[in-house]
């Protein structure tokens, strides 16, 4: 750009700007389908060139997800996504409970089972007292620890004994 040209430009920003933001408001319909036309005709040429980052610099991303995938206590995520996301597509109206409210309701019972007492400190399921497919929530007041055999024992029927579920307040 000529010395002339960048003093005209400077000196016109605010123009400019301006000019760019409504040329892309009466536009973006446009773009996106040009963008989206763009990103389906090279698909095979991103996926290959993303292959071949991993291939030249896996440490360094096997480095990265692990990082991603860490909480700060050090306890994996994946579960807990995993568990939310199951909650929403059976049709959970409240979908509210963290990892952190799970490990908080594993202390409180001292990582027992909810319904034989044993302790499975690291092995407990989240059992929901009122099931997801039944109309139940994934909320702290409709969780309860228990251990993989009296969760398979309950399945979708109701409470195998009476538990109390535990209302943690602030537990976030």
């Amino acid at each position: 750009m000529s010395e002339s040209g960048a003093k005209y430009k400077s000196g016109h920003k605010t123009n400019r700007s301006e000019y760019n933001a409504k040329w892309y408001i009466e536009n973006k319909e446009r773009l996106a389908k040009s963008f989206a036309e763009n990103y389906i005709s090279n698909i095979d040429e991103r996926l290959k060139s993303r292959r071949m980052y991993y291939l030249a610099n896996r440490d360094d991303c096997l480095k990265k997800m692990s990082e991603y995938h860490k909480t700060i206590n050090g306890k994996s995520l994946k579960s807990s996504r995993q568990r939310k996301r199951r909650a929403i597509k059976r049709g959970a109206e409240i979908c509210d409970f963290t990892h952190s409210q799970w490990i908080a309701l594993q202390e409180a019972f001292n990582h027992c089972c909810a319904y034989c007492g044993g302790r499975f400190k690291g092995r407990l399921t989240q059992d929901h007292i009122t099931p997801l497919t039944k109309g139940g929530n994934h909320t702290l007041s409709n969780i309860v620890p228990s251990c993989r055999k009296h969760n398979a024992e309950k399945g979708t029927g109701s409470p195998l004994s009476i538990v109390q579920p535990f209302l943690l307040l602030g537990v976030s």
